[in-house]
């Protein structure tokens, strides 16, 4: 067997794998991830900062959410205006908080909402109509969602290379599969 046939054979093997296993690759990248800060029982400074974060405060309380806008936090009350939200707008949380925390942001189905929000619990049965005023004690915890810069940069950066290495693996095929640069035992011509 001559060497270029060798050559080009292994790279016809080279060119399906890579084109196999590529879907499979990129099904695992461009993603965007969130990570959540959380902190037991918060204090009256966490809670303040918290109000001058500029982002949706939902509060949780008995299976319940709540959207709380025009938050005030005075005389060891947390007050404002609510209105409950719907549960399945956060199912893709994971409430285990195993495995990567991922959001999806395609034109369809945006959750990247997820990172305008700090979520705060309150254990025992609060009474919530149009506004709400909780004693500061009684909140056990607030998670503050943030975009995971690490490990959407490292998706996106994984997900160009799974991009790129097909692209070179058809060019070097292109290139080497050419008839003057396979044919190893012609001399070149005289001009």
């Amino acid at each position: 067997m001559k060497s270029s046939s060798i050559i080009l054979t292994s790279l016809r093997s080279l060119f399906f794998s890579v084109l196999i296993f590529s879907p499979f690759l990129l099904s695992s990248c461009f993603h965007n991830y969130y990570k959540i800060i959380e902190k037991e029982r918060p204090s009256i400074t966490d809670l303040k900062a918290m109000q001058s974060a500029n982002k949706f405060l939902v509060l949780h309380n008995n299976n319940l959410l709540w959207n709380v806008s025009n938050v005030n936090i005075e005389d060891g009350f947390l007050s404002g205006i609510a209105y409950e939200i719907y549960p399945e707008r956060y199912n893709f949380i994971d409430l285990n908080k195993k495995g990567s925390l991922r959001y999806r942001r395609r034109e369809n189905l945006n959750q990247s909402y997820i990172l305008n929000e700090i979520h705060f619990y309150v254990d025992e049965a609060i009474a919530v109509r149009d506004s709400v005023k909780i004693p500061v004690e009684l909140i056990r915890k607030i998670e503050i969602y943030d975009k995971n810069k690490s490990a959407t940069t490292g998706s996106y950066l994984i997900g160009s290379l799974g991009l790129a290495i097909p692209v070179f693996v058809i060019v070097a095929g292109i290139v080497l599969s050419s008839s003057d640069f396979l044919d190893f035992n012609t001399t070149p011509k005289n001009r």
